[in-house]
């Protein structure tokens, strides 16, 4: 996951090894996006935390009001690297956590 890329990244770093290509998974504000633009790690596979849980939430409210039957929920992924991780980080209302700072959208 990305706390544990961001954790290897900070090894590499510390015994001065370069050239790692380090990928994450998970799309973690603060281990995985905020990395990725500092230029610390690759990519990750975001899994969109936050619509994940926006996804969890509704399909509880649906069970609950016996419109949900079972069977697979779908949740969006993508993958982040430096040439799309602004326009993520940018957006913080849809992070948790928020971003340790301000990014301008592209």
């Amino acid at each position: 996951n990305d706390y544990m890329i961001s954790g290897a990244a900070k090894a590499a770093k510390a015994l001065g090894n370069t050239g790692l290509v380090l990928y994450g998974n998970d799309g973690d504000t603060n281990a995985g996006l905020e990395p990725i633009a500092a230029g610390e790690v690759a990519a990750t596979v975001d899994t969109s935390p936050f619509a994940m849980g926006e996804q969890a939430l509704q399909v509880t409210v649906d069970c609950l009001n016996g419109k949900f039957k079972g069977g697979y929920v779908e949740t969006p992924t993508s993958i982040v690297d430096a040439k799309n991780v602004t326009a993520i980080l940018c957006r913080p209302e849809k992070l948790f956590p928020p971003p340790q700072k301000t990014y301008a959208c592209p």
